[in-house]
């Protein structure tokens, strides 16, 4: 439903976006997200070539420690952004890189511009250039027509892309679209079994990344006290990290070593 109402896309000038991340960066900000609707389809509205690479260069030139990037369409990543991303740190090594369904039946149902191999194809030229990447995205159970042999298709495809984080969510009609008059609805009981399965799998695929990540070295930039002698931040790939610290260190970027896990939350040490 979100074309509909959301109208054509719109781009911020890039002055504008310097502008605020140069002020930003003066105030003591530490990191800021780029995001929006349809990030990737950043500039297109604009004169001059611009493109997503654009923006975050005007950030990081900004002076900016982070920055993050929002919810990304399978198909933005080419050399050139990888291989700018790649040379500046202050870019965070976490990609939301959308799938919806890892099953080419559904996605071509659904209207999306690209397969599971080319989406499986874009994830390994990142890794390939960013091993340390964390790639996160949503995905969608229960979509009209979907079977049980295409749900089947999408978890493998989802276990065999190894997300660090997964978001799901069943499939809900909405009036006006073209997917509400679909026939072969799913049945809300199988939607919602099918969302707890892949939820289920995500679990294990977030606890095994993070479990990955035990005697490396990250930068956290810390946000809160958890108690009197422990901070919490989050790391450039999105992982929840505490360490023992003080009310100093919030708004500060500190290079840990992670020590352990906890659930999904990583224990760590500062380095001296």
């Amino acid at each position: 439903i979100i074309p509909y109402v959301r109208g054509r896309s719109r781009s911020r000038r890039i002055e504008d976006i310097r502008r605020e991340a140069e002020v930003l960066h003066q105030s003591g900000c530490q990191e800021v997200v780029l995001t929006g609707i349809n990030l990737s389809a950043y500039g297109q509205d604009l004169e001059g070539d611009l493109t997503l690479l654009d923006a975050i260069r005007a950030v990081v030139d900004s002076g900016m420690p982070r920055v993050r990037l929002g919810s990304l369409d399978s198909g933005i990543f080419d050399q050139a952004m990888l291989q700018y991303i790649a040379e500046h740190t202050e870019v965070c090594r976490h990609f939301h890189l959308s799938l919806q369904s890892g099953c080419d039946n559904t996605l071509k149902a659904m209207g999306r511009n690209y397969s599971a191999d080319d989406y499986r194809k874009e994830v390994a030229l990142i890794r390939e250039v960013m091993p340390d990447v964390a790639i996160t995205t949503d995905v969608m159970t229960g979509f009209p027509g979907e079977s049980e042999e295409d749900f089947q298709a999408s978890l493998a495809f989802v276990e065999e892309i190894a997300f660090s984080r997964i978001h799901v969510f069943p499939y809900s009609i909405r009036p006006g679209t073209r997917a509400a008059k679909m026939g072969d609805q799913v049945p809300k009981a199988i939607k919602q079994k099918r969302a707890a399965e892949m939820s289920a799998l995500g679990e294990e695929l977030e606890l095994s990344y993070v479990r990955s990540l035990v005697g490396k070295r990250y930068h956290v930039l810390v946000e809160e006290m958890v108690d009197d002698y422990t901070v919490e931040g989050y790391s450039g790939e999105y992982v929840r990290v505490q360490f023992a610290g003080d009310e100093s260190c919030i708004n500060t970027i500190c290079e840990v070593t992670i020590t352990g896990t906890d659930g999904v939350v990583v224990l760590a040490e500062t380095v001296e």
